[in-house]
């Protein structure tokens, strides 16, 4: 093949690369950060249709997300103009629902909104034995599931929407939560109840309307809105209509506590988050005895959520039968049937990227899209990136592709170069995910050095310490020349805090729509907040690491989301599940997702870890130590310049409100 023909993007394709694009048949391509996964992707398009002529209609390639499909789209535009279906995995179900006789409407959010109509409409009270079940698991009383009078349940229906920090009554729990907002934020507001179905909120001139489409582009309309993105879209509709904000917070921030209400919240965000689990599991109703038997024991809490959540799915089901539609979640699972009776899909060379994430219920769905034409599975990814079984995805299929009675005589290609990490780096992140039971062996290869690529900073005060000093190293090192940092965080908490600072100064958004920040006199340093999870498959110059502490990573399972975590165990890799079990090991998937965040960087990786008397370093951190400790930098910190917690030494923070100034320590003691 003529050495031009792999030139692609400007790059030449390696050997390895070259031997996976040519191969026709099923394969893995096992490939690590950085090493030219999608080129290669490209490349086999390339190769289809130009020297196998294959016909585009014959060609499928499947994604995770919008963002990445857009992507595929925009690079392989590059090397043909033939149109070829690339596709996520739900917009594949609803082209398979669209060419089926057994046509069904589409309702995305149909469980959400099946959720906030049941609970806060009421209409759960007319099932009064499930109703008293989540009276009182509402109430904290987990062995009883004794019936519970009318006017209690409809008592606690009425005192979800719970009134204001302004002492307003509202009609809506995002209602409650937008005024607390703008309350918090000090921005004048009007609540206007017109009557029990239409309410607003008023800002001068521009109108918050809660029930209504509203004109206009200074007007929002929250209609279809639930409160669990709400902080956001409020915060994006404040900088569009010119108004500072010096406080925005996850949307529990905003609920009166303590009490009833927040938990009411919690159960009904644990009811939706379980929802999409099950469904990219494939759990079914007879699972849930398994769940129950084996991971439950005594956790009378956790059983009891489990009995509700389970009768709500029927309920649900019955909904839609009803109604004949399907939602988001069985846009993967009804197409499955439909499959197994007709025959209509045209594809024999299906691509699927991020290969690793892949859950049962798309894995089902893509052995009957193989079988419609005797199809060839060309599957791109990393089991050393495998951070997404809480929704769904089982690393089992990676680790067991070839073994795979489904795909006869497929081959592994392991790609060995990477274009972004140090050697150094690599080395250092390759012996420490290996620490792991069960993961596919790399030799990985890059042609940068860099002698000492993880930068360890430990704090005597607070995080902030360690970006201060990660800012004047980088300063330093680069000038004036424009570069950039991603700072990650295994929480949204853990990277608010420092967003949120005085000094972090918001710039814009970059053409990606990702919000860019720089810190007052490192204006050259560009800066982007991500949780360790958003940065997958994205990279940047440098990368800061926060909250490395034993509390966060790995994290430790908060005791009210036990049940989230039940689900997820139930689709992990068996192999996995038993070695963590039987030889003390924390979570393989934490130590991936730390190793997702070592390997962002194209130079140096600074980790900020607590070097406090209260709080621990990870137990990464020991591991990183003891695998790689020539390519390791520590340095202690000292700066005493803040206010300092008499519990723990750690930072405190002041926020002002209202005039007044309200401090807080870092690390959560009560002060």
């Amino acid at each position: 093949m003529d050495k031009e023909f792999y030139n692609i993007e400007g790059k030449q394709l390696d050997k390895e690369q070259i031997e996976s694009v040519e191969y026709i048949g099923s394969y893995l391509v096992i490939a690590g950060a950085g090493a030219g996964k999608t080129l290669s992707i490209v490349g086999k398009i390339k190769y289809l249709l130009e020297e196998k002529k294959i016909k585009p209609s014959e060609i499928l390639v499947l994604a995770f997300t919008d963002k990445v499909v857009n992507e595929l789209i925009e690079r392989i535009g590059k090397v043909t103009d033939k149109k070829i279906d690339i596709l996520t995995f739900h917009k594949l179900g609803l082209r398979i629902f669209n060419k089926s006789d057994n046509h069904k409407d589409i309702d995305i959010d149909a469980f959400n909104r099946f959720i906030f109509k049941y609970f806060y409409k009421g209409e759960y009270e007319e099932n009064v034995e499930l109703a008293s079940i989540v009276y009182n698991y509402i109430n904290q009383d987990y062995n009883n599931y004794n019936l519970v009078a009318k006017e209690k349940i409809h008592e606690l229906t009425e005192n979800i929407n719970k009134v204001t920090l302004n002492n307003e009554k509202t009609n809506s729990v995002v209602a409650l939560i937008v005024c607390n907002m703008l309350h918090v934020n000090n921005i004048n507001y009007e609540y206007v109840v017109e009557n029990k179905y239409s309410h607003y909120i008023r800002i001068d001139d521009k109108v918050i309307h809660f029930t209504k489409q509203i004109m206009g582009s200074n007007n929002l309309s929250l209609k279809n809105a639930d409160f669990h993105n709400i902080t956001r879209i409020i915060y994006n509709y404040l900088q569009r209509i010119g108004i500072d904000i010096i406080c925005y917070s996850d949307y529990k921030k905003y609920l009166n506590e303590p009490g009833a209400v927040k938990r009411f919240e919690i159960f009904v965000e644990s009811l939706i988050q379980a929802q999409k689990i099950a469904c990219a599991a494939d759990i079914y109703d007879q699972d849930f005895d398994e769940l129950i038997d084996r991971y439950c024991k005594n956790e009378t809490r956790t059983i009891m959520f489990f009995n509700i959540f389970r009768e709500l799915r029927k309920v649900f089901a019955a909904k839609l039968k009803e109604e004949f539609k399907t939602d988001f979640e069985y846009m993967i699972n009804g197409p499955i049937e439909i499959l197994k009776r007709n025959q209509f899909l045209p594809y024999k060379y299906i691509i699927v990227d991020e290969y690793q994430d892949i859950s049962p219920a798309r894995h089902n769905l893509l052995v009957e899209v193989l079988n419609q034409k005797d199809g060839y599975l060309m599957a791109y990814g990393d089991d050393w990136q495998s951070i997404y079984s809480f929704s769904g995805s089982n690393n089992e299929f990676f680790m067991k592709f070839t073994s795979n009675e489904k795909l006869k005589d497929s081959k592994e290609f392991y790609l060995k170069n990477t274009y972004r990490n140090s050697q150094q780096l690599i080395d250092a992140s390759s012996d420490f995910i290996m620490k792991n039971p069960c993961q596919k062996s790399k030799n990985i290869h890059s042609n940068k050095c860099l002698e000492k690529p993880i930068k360890i900073l430990k704090y005597n005060i607070s995080n902030l310490d360690s970006l201060i000093y990660t800012l004047d190293y980088i300063k330093n090192l680069e000038k004036n020349n424009v570069v950039s940092l991603m700072v990650l965080g295994r929480t949204n908490n853990a990277i608010n805090m420092l967003r949120e600072i005085p000094e972090m100064k918001f710039e814009g958004n970059d053409e990606y729509q990702r919000s860019i920040y720089y810190y007052e006199g490192y204006q050259n340093i560009k800066i982007q907040f991500l949780t360790i999870h958003r940065s997958k498959g994205l990279e940047a110059d440098y990368v800061f690491v926060t909250g490395v502490n034993e509390k966060d990573m790995p994290l430790e399972v908060n005791p009210r989301n036990e049940h989230i975590s039940i689900l997820s165990k139930f689709n992990q890799f068996e192999e996995e599940k038993e070695h963590e079990k039987y030889e003390g090991l924390p979570s393989s998937e934490e130590r991936r997702l730390f190793y997702v965040a070592l390997t962002r960087s194209k130079n140096i990786v600074f980790v900020s870890v607590p070097n406090l008397k209260t709080l621990a370093p990870s137990i990464f951190i020991d591991d990183i130590k003891t695998e790689a400790l020539e390519y390791v930098y520590i340095e202690k910190l000292y700066n005493n310049t803040y206010l300092t917690c008499p519990e723990c030494g750690g930072m405190i923070r002041e926020v002002s409100k209202k005039g007044r100034v309200y401090r807080f320590c870092e690390n959560k003691c009560k002060i």
